[in-house]
């Protein structure tokens, strides 16, 4: 359910630049001069069910999650919620590859150094990875 509120655009402006975490949608200006708004968390991702958490972050990556979360106009949690959900479904994928390389190598025997050298290579150029940049498992 939306929530809409109108107000004048200075007292719009006033809120973004007291509550910058708080994000509010500006749908439209009326011919009064009113903005009129959405707001939050109304039309933001729907998490459903929400836990708290308190975590500590580097401060340069505190900063570049604060920049990003202003540029899309999303709370924080928002933009955590979209990376840690991304995160998880790769360690995901990752898990269940390197499962099934240990169910493989159980009935077929283990690869040798040359196959592996070739797999790594050939994951490496599927994902983009440069040849000093290749990231570890």
């Amino acid at each position: 359910m939306e929530r809409e509120a109108r107000m004048p655009v200075e007292e719009f402006e006033r809120i973004e630049r007291a509550a910058p975490e708080t994000v509010w949608l500006m749908v439209g200006l009326g011919t009064d001069g009113m903005v009129v708004v959405l707001s939050p968390p109304d039309y933001i991702w729907n998490m459903g069910e929400k836990m708290k958490f308190s975590v500590s972050l580097d401060a340069e990556l505190g900063q570049a999650l604060r920049e990003v979360a202003e540029e899309e106009r999303q709370q924080i949690s928002t933009v955590v919620s979209h990376a840690l959900s991304e995160y998880l479904d790769w360690q995901r994928i990752r898990r269940d590859g390197l499962r099934a390389v240990e169910e493989y190598e159980k009935e077929f025997g283990t690869f040798t150094e040359e196959e592996s050298i070739e797999a790594e290579a050939w994951v490496a150029d599927l994902m983009g990875w440069e040849e000093e940049g290749r990231r570890s498992a």
